[in-house]
């Protein structure tokens, strides 16, 4: 999913009016800024007509911006036409890497949030606008090269959580995916266009990538995408303590505190990323917001400071 907009104020504003009704739907309290499907999934349980109802409500209201359209991406190979598999890192006769087309389906899903921005932005030519992506995972290709050379590119860790452009996104591949499956139909165009027109949902388009992209969305270098590079700035990074093998996913569970967490990310429009100072200083720049979760923490801002980094310190008392 790939939305494109003029009026990014005018979709906050649908969006917050939006989500007001959804969560008066839900008999449930908007605590935050930005929701992720999957947080609206657990806040309707077992009710899953009435998520889908509202996912609904929130994907017609979206149709109803002539600043905004929405643009579904899919991906379908033709398996018959690649009897030997797809090649990764060149495409002469001895390729480096040779993968199945399903095990190719499985790596490109990770890296799909780019691949839908090149797609939907090089069929409307669109150039030099600005690209906000979720984070991601993934190796270069060439289609992130041509998006790089043509946009700028903004990579949001946690942004379903914090951002209401990339949750917004989030809200319409879900709600596609669950209306497929509802009503027992396969993924294609004609499928998505069916729904767009049942439910009245304007402003959308539907693209397809699939064997004639592929010697553009396959690997072109083994080299990860150096996500820090395309973080919005001031990042927010969350010191861990160390006391635990599995202290981020703790904290997730601390729902208080996630939330006062995302609404700080949210009023600093940038997205939030745990980390641990030994191994990921070299994330930080000069500006970011480091959050504190106790004395360790604290130390380590302290030892970042005094080697030259100008951050700035919230501890858990100056969270919100």
């Amino acid at each position: 999913m790939c939305l494109t907009l003029q009026d990014k104020e005018e979709l906050e504003r649908t969006y917050d009016e939006t989500m007001q009704e959804v969560f008066k739907q839900a008999n449930a309290q908007k605590e935050k800024t930005s929701y992720s499907s999957h947080e609206l999934s657990e806040l309707f349980g077992p009710r899953r007509a009435e998520y889908l109802n509202a996912l609904e409500y929130f994907v017609q209201q979206l149709g109803k911006l002539s600043t905004l359209r929405i643009n579904f991406v899919f991906t379908v190979l033709n398996t018959l036409l690649l009897p030997n598999g797809v090649k990764y890192y060149g495409y002469g006769r001895s390729p480096v890497k040779v993968v199945t087309a399903l095990e190719f389906l499985d790596d490109l899903d990770a890296y799909y949030p780019y691949v839908c921005a090149w797609k939907v932005t090089k069929s409307y030519k669109i150039m030099g606008t600005h690209v906000t992506l979720d984070h991601f995972r993934g190796e270069v290709t060439p289609c992130w090269n041509e998006l790089l050379a043509h946009h700028t590119v903004s990579i949001t860790p946690n942004g379903d959580l914090c951002n209401p452009m990339i949750s917004s996104a989030d809200l319409c591949v879900r709600y596609f995916d669950e209306r497929l499956y509802e009503d027992n139909m396969s993924l294609g165009e004609s499928s998505i266009n069916q729904i767009l027109a049942s439910k009245n949902i304007q402003n959308g388009n539907v693209f397809y990538v699939g064997n004639p992209d592929l010697p553009d969305i396959t690997p072109l270098e083994k080299r990860s995408i150096r996500m820090e590079h395309y973080y919005p700035r001031p990042m927010m990074f969350i010191l861990k303590e160390g006391v635990m093998d599995s202290e981020t996913e703790y904290v997730k569970t601390r729902r208080p505190l996630r939330l006062k967490i995302e609404k700080l990310a949210a009023k600093h429009q940038t997205g939030y990323k745990f980390i641990d100072y030994s191994k990921d200083h070299e994330l930080l720049k000069d500006d970011d917001i480091v959050v504190c979760l106790g004395p360790r923490g604290k130390e380590q801002f302290e030892f970042l400071t005094g080697i030259g980094y100008k951050l700035t310190l919230i501890s858990l008392a100056d969270l919100k």
